[in-house]
């Protein structure tokens, strides 16, 4: 008697492995921004609980997923001449990284530990470039949080702009335009300036902006 087409399905389907639910998962908060275990077990086609047969609990997938995103992550290696220059691209690659999986931000913002291998090498060479910049531990663990929380932060704010569904970033300056173009120039001079400026303000160039102000203030401190 052939089998019932959801037990055919069931034993059809390739069983469930941690880089499997990983990838799944990150698809699944790209799409929604967030997940629920629900929600991903119905896109694993499987039993929210055989998720945890993998993973201890849903912080431990969230660590997982953070581990992956950085997986093609490519720092710099520990004898690049220039480590301000080495800084400053691994900047820029870390926010390329968060911003291709959105959600992952706000998991760095919230200071978890976090010991995976592709994690830890980033930890590693971003420290090692801020000793190399001839910062002391204190300087160097204090940029490196800095670093982190900037960047991190930077993307959680720039994810919904991207996210926009109305022309995106563009929507988005043609907006701040016009409300700073509303203002009375009469009563906030410098605040109605801002308009004029709104079209050039875009988020490249306010991260390269910052990230430059906070490398430089980071050299500063290491030439004292």
């Amino acid at each position: 008697m052939p089998a019932a087409p959801s037990t055919a399905r069931r034993r059809s389907r390739p069983p469930l492995t941690p880089a499997g639910i990983v990838q799944v998962a990150l698809d699944l908060a790209a799409e929604r921004g967030d997940f629920s275990m629900r929600a991903l077990g119905q896109k694993l086609g499987a039993d929210p609980m055989a998720v945890y047969r993998h993973f201890a609990d849903k912080n431990a997938l969230l660590d997982a997923m953070l581990d992956a995103a950085l997986a093609d992550f490519q720092p710099p290696g520990p004898d690049a001449a220039d480590p301000l220059a080495g800084l400053r691209r691994m900047s820029h690659d870390f926010r390329a990284a968060l911003l291709r999986h959105p959600g992952m931000a706000e998991r760095v913002a919230m200071n978890r530990p976090a010991t995976g291998p592709h994690t830890l090498e980033l930890a590693e060479a971003t420290l090692g470039k801020l000793f190399r910049l001839g910062l002391g531990a204190s300087d160097a663990i204090s940029g490196f949080e800095a670093l982190v929380q900037f960047i991190s932060g930077f993307v959680r704010a720039e994810e919904p702009v991207h996210a926009r569904d109305d022309g995106g970033e563009s929507a988005w300056l043609a907006e701040m335009q016009a409300a700073y173009s509303a203002v009375p120039a009469d009563r906030f001079p410098h605040v109605a300036r801002m308009a004029a400026q709104m079209p050039e303000q875009t988020l490249d160039r306010q991260f390269e902006y910052a990230i430059d102000l906070l490398l430089e203030s980071l050299a500063r401190r290491a030439r004292k």
